[in-house]
């Protein structure tokens, strides 16, 4: 005795074999490709390169040409790339004007400098000749003050013996010894006065 089965179930089982095989055969044979974003490096064997760069700029200097045959890491051009800020004006450009404010104001700043330098040079030396000549006037009054109390001297020892011979009363003689005194502390005067003199015109030298 056999059973027969149902024609749909071998209709069924003979469809889904088919299926089976049809996509075993699509998976081995078939090509597709899919979009995907990767990190890498474009290594071709043959032909030309085109790279661009995410922002525009102005060649200013190129270091191969057409033809040239270039090695990993070889400099190709040196591109400058101008950027605006808020206001619209470039950044170089304004760069620029800065450091040439700053320029400006560093040489008028050197400019005061030396005006400065050289107007303290004149005045040293405008107060080293004046204190050459005030020291100069000091020396020429300094000798007349010793001949002054030479003189003096001399003559104190005269009216001193004039007076104790009875011909000189004693009030001249005490007028004559404070013309004395009075000589001897203008030349004291003059000495300090004049060492004065020296000291600042040493300072002077120094600076």
């Amino acid at each position: 005795i056999t059973l027969a089965q149902p024609l749909s179930i071998k209709l069924t089982v003979f469809i889904l074999a088919c299926v089976a095989i049809a996509v075993i055969t699509f998976l081995f044979t078939a090509q597709y490709s899919r979009k995907e974003t990767v990190r890498g490096f474009l290594m071709p064997n043959k032909g030309v390169i085109q790279s661009f760069a995410n922002q525009g700029g102005m060649i200013e200097q190129l270091f191969v040409q057409e033809g040239d045959y270039v090695i990993k890491d070889q400099p190709l051009a040196t591109i400058v790339v101008q950027q605006n800020n808020r206001q619209g004006v470039a950044l170089s450009t304004q760069l620029v004007e800065q450091l040439s404010m700053q320029i400006q104001l560093l040489n008028d700043e050197i400019t005061q400098n030396h005006t400065l330098q050289k107007q303290e040079s004149l005045n040293l030396q405008a107060q080293k000749r004046a204190l050459t000549n005030e020291q100069a006037a000091l020396q020429s009054q300094l000798k007349l003050t010793d001949e002054k109390l030479a003189l003096l001297n001399r003559q104190q020892s005269n009216l001193n013996q004039l007076n104790k011979n009875g011909f000189l009363s004693n009030i001249e003689r005490e007028q004559q010894q404070q013309a004395l005194l009075d000589a001897k502390q203008e030349k004291q005067n003059l000495a300090r006065l004049l060492m004065q003199q020296e000291n600042q015109l040493s300072q002077l030298n120094f600076s």
